[in-house]
């Protein structure tokens, strides 16, 4: 049987999925506000190469993405 994906697992297997080769040079932090069931705040920091993922909100990221968590997980599995 396999597992149910979540926001929270999406955000686990994030640093683990990047790929440093597509970042050089970025330097920037994500912030994730989703809401609803499975929501909730994640920044994401990719820097020299690297993918780090937080729980909670930041000051001053440099892209903000707000959507419903049900919304983003359609979108990242490819069903909307």
């Amino acid at each position: 049987m396999t597992e149910e994906l979540t926001i929270a697992k999406l955000m686990d297997l994030m640093p683990k999925a990047f790929l440093p080769e597509k970042a050089q040079g970025v330097d920037a932090v994500i912030q994730f506000s989703l809401s609803g069931e499975g929501g909730g705040d994640w920044a994401v920091t990719i820097k020299e190469g690297k993918c780090s993922v937080v729980t909670g909100k930041v000051e001053n990221p440099k892209l903000t993405l707000t959507a419903t968590a049900s919304d983003y997980l359609a979108i990242v599995t490819g069903k909307l």
